[in-house]
């Protein structure tokens, strides 16, 4: 991971490269940040990095490792391939940078928090939320679940979901793959669904055919109308921010002045305010990460190997896979 600091804001880029240490090889695969911590789903568990030190501080060793994760104000949650969702009390965490402390004793089960103890799998691959609610990718659908009190769950079976979103305000997003790729949104997570709200399916509009969708980050009210919502998508054809009020959209890819080897996108941030004209995204993709100053859409800084950008420090790895921004 290496972290910039710009206008008072922590940006973390976080690569599946290898990591090495203490004796440890492992994948990162997602990152979470609040003011205090950086917990980071590896290959092997969970790692918890103290933010002011940048060291680390706690850990957990999980067998068949943790895929993903992500924290509100009380819980670290976190989706395994065999168990489920597992959580950890953040008045659980203590730790130390001169001798990490091992928090296997915190691990939780998911049901503790609610009444409703079955998603659609227990293989979890992605888990987005809002508050309390949660949106939780599996291998055989997309569960909603609100923690106690008054908890509720709904879901839709599907094949080939990767990612979602939760949104403040209910509505969320999840994309799906496939011969052509599709990028959904519900609007209210009270009951179950079969068919989303609104679907933007590759080859049929704004998104290319045969196109990948990597990475989705949503803005709310920052449309045009000043209600709806604007998407920022990271895709295999470059980056797309599509105002869902009057459904206008930008395509940025290296032929417009982003840094990279492809059009092949991997992970993408925003500002809370950002939309077609305003506020900052945040890029990555292979050996680049990209920031972008959506007011004129020029490029307003630029990271890689090499390329040492505004905070005169260049990426220690290539692959991004994660950017963190808080």
């Amino acid at each position: 991971m290496t972290q910039w600091i710009d206008n008072n804001l922590l940006e973390w880029v976080d690569s599946n490269d290898n990591q090495w240490g203490l004796g440890e090889v492992y994948t990162t695969l997602q990152i979470s940040t609040d003011a205090s911590y950086i917990y980071v789903a590896t290959s092997i568990g969970l790692k918890i990095y103290d933010i002011a030190s940048e060291l680390e501080y706690a850990y957990v060793t999980y067998s068949g490792g943790i895929n993903t994760v992500w924290n509100n104000d009380n819980y670290v949650f976190l989706g395994t391939s065999i168990s489920g969702v597992k959580y950890i009390n953040k008045t659980c965490i203590s730790g130390s940078v001169v001798s990490p402390y091992d928090l296997v004793t915190c691990l939780n089960d998911f049901s503790d928090l609610t009444y409703y103890h079955t998603l659609t799998s227990d293989y979890i691959r992605y888990i987005h939320g809002s508050g309390d609610v949660l949106c939780m990718v599996t291998n055989s659908g997309v569960d909603v679940v609100k923690i106690d009190p008054q908890s509720y769950r709904s879901y839709t079976s599907i094949s080939g979901a990767k990612k979602c979103f939760m949104t403040a305000a209910g509505k969320f997003y999840y994309t799906v793959s496939g011969t052509e790729w599709s990028l959904n949104r519900v609007d209210s997570c009270l009951y179950d669904w079969s068919v989303p709200d609104k679907s933007y399916t590759t080859g049929s509009g704004i998104l290319p055919a045969g196109e990948k969708i990597n990475d989705i980050f949503i803005t709310e009210n920052t449309a045009s109308d000043g209600v709806s919502n604007t998407i920022f998508c990271a895709t295999s054809s470059g980056v797309f921010v599509i105002d869902e009020g009057t459904e206008c959209y930008i395509n940025f890819t290296t032929a417009s002045g982003l840094h990279g080897s492809s059009d092949d996108f991997t992970a993408i941030w925003a500002d809370a305010n950002a939309g077609l004209s305003a506020g900052k995204m945040y890029i990555g993709l292979e050996g680049y990460f990209n920031v972008v100053n959506l007011e004129d859409n020029s490029l307003y800084d630029c990271y890689g190997e090499v390329i040492i950008g505004r905070a005169n420090e260049p990426l220690d790895n290539s692959a991004i896979v994660d950017i963190n921004v808080s």
